[in-house]
């Protein structure tokens, strides 16, 4: 059994790399394999879903319907519910609605993949959030992070999460630096921190809830699939 999971950048996709080892180190059920699938950022829902996407497009939502289509062919037959394969989509909230991108996503997976079991995990506000919400993995990693600024972050805060996460791990005058340069600079940084950050995480440790929810919704589907180890049609979305 596999999980394909589709992610918005590199370094959100190290972050998840670890916590999905994590997860399924952790599952208590079948063996699942996974691949993860970055792409160039996360990109708008509202463009015509039913067209081809555009040439050089290479953000997550601009291909996620025609992705879609794709996946459909290959995993599943109309009908029937896939029973071996999850697509999972994780992305960073920004400064949308979380509830918003979820439906979203749901209308394009029941259009043009509903036999394909569809987990989505939105990090609220980025997926940075999701290492941070790791205090243990935070102090291997970065032993000499600001543990007074540490404390003083609600988890899931829309803050700017990753000029937070910069405030936190790299001396005031650095940070400050880097943030005024912000992007593309920050990538290397960004790529740099979920490296570190990745080799300590671990899921029973991470406090967001929007991850929490992630994990519940993929374990419930994971247990779906496995319960039904034959074609069914409908609930396959969470």
């Amino acid at each position: 059994m596999h999980l394909e999971i589709l992610v918005e950048d590199k370094s959100g996709g190290i972050i998840l790399a670890a916590l999905v080892n994590s997860l399924l180190r952790n599952y208590k059920g079948e063996k699942w394999t996974y691949s993860i699938h970055p792409h160039r950022g996360v990109g708008k829902v509202d463009f015509s879903w039913n067209e081809p996407p555009k040439p050089h497009t290479a953000s997550l939502l601009n291909l996620l319907p025609a992705k879609l289509r794709a996946y459909r062919k290959v995993l599943s037959q109309p009908g029937l519910q896939c029973v071996d394969e999850i697509l999972v989509v994780v992305l960073d909230a920004d400064d949308n609605s979380p509830d918003e991108l979820r439906s979203a996503i749901r209308r394009m997976g029941r259009l043009f993949a509903p036999e394909i079991g569809l987990v989505i995990g939105v990090a609220v506000e980025e997926l940075e959030a999701w290492a941070l919400a790791d205090e243990s993995a935070l102090a291997a990693a970065f032993p000499d992070y600001d543990r007074d600024l540490y404390a003083t972050y609600k988890q899931d805060a829309v803050c700017g999460t990753w000029e937070t996460l910069a405030r936190i791990i790299m001396p005031p005058h650095q940070a400050q630096q880097l943030i005024a340069v912000g992007y593309p600079a920050v990538g290397a940084y960004k790529h740099y921190w979920a490296s570190a950050l990745a080799k300590n995480l671990a899921a029973e440790n991470n406090r967001s809830p929007s991850f929490r929810k992630f994990k519940n919704d993929l374990y419930q589907m994971m247990r779906l699939i496995e319960r039904n180890n034959h074609w069914q049609n409908g609930g396959n979305i969470v």
